[in-house]
């Protein structure tokens, strides 16, 4: 398991922050860790635009398996594609943990917030070190926030909708079949009437959420 809590030369393979800078995220990073969300920073020159950025922080953050154990799911992922040529530009990506998202403290919301507000600022004026260092700091002091029940109620409400449409479906499917056998007319034959037919349904996340990764937000600078 790869959980790593620093940032060092090599996860910043674009060779862009200084020694002091590396130094600071490093310890703030490990803050990250001793907050209950392991957290992976990582910069390399990749033309990549905001989509594919995310995909490689969820890839990554699977690859590494940055969490606290298995199936923990509470890692936090910073990814920095910079552009060949013009490392002042490119796409920054932070996905955060399935375990962060559900007790929304870190949602999709939140990590975008983060994003805009934190982060493009500082990354528009070209400081790479204080854009992470902001963000780091923003989603920390979220990591302290009291979980939000209300949330947490909601998604509890909707993984039951499952299981009711599921206990619906398969009363459904024995009435039917009921009705069916009490319907036969003599030699074991159906009556006239014509014969209920019914449909069965399966829902998936056809989201891109990951065995780790859940939600994600970022942008182009």
């Amino acid at each position: 398991m790869h959980a790593a809590s620093a940032l060092d030369s090599q996860t910043d393979n674009a060779s862009v922050l200084a020694s002091a800078d590396l130094e600071n995220l490093e310890r703030q990073a490990a803050g990250m860790t001793m907050a209950g969300a392991p957290t992976v920073v990582y910069l390399r020159i990749k033309a990549a635009n905001s989509d594919a950025t995310r995909q490689d922080a969820r890839d990554l953050m699977d690859a590494w398996q940055v969490e606290s154990a298995p199936d923990a799911k509470d890692g936090l992922v910073l990814l920095l594609n910079l552009k060949p040529g013009d490392t002042r530009q490119g796409s920054a990506a932070l996905v955060a943990g399935a375990y962060h998202t559900g007790n929304g403290r870190l949602n999709a919301d939140r990590l975008q917030a983060i994003y805009d507000g934190q982060m493009k600022p500082k990354l528009a004026a070209g400081d790479l070190a204080g854009a992470i260092s902001n963000a780091l700091e923003a989603a920390a002091m979220d990591l302290k926030q009291p979980v939000d029940t209300a949330d947490q109620n909601l998604d509890w409400q909707l993984a039951f909708i499952p299981l009711v449409i599921g206990i619906i479906t398969a009363v459904g499917w024995l009435v039917i079949r009921l009705w069916g056998s009490t319907s036969r007319g003599p030699g074991g034959n159906r009556g006239s009437g014509s014969s209920p037919s019914y449909n069965s349904f399966s829902s998936s996340d056809s989201g891109s959420s990951t065995s780790s990764g859940s939600d994600s937000a970022g942008g182009n600078f």
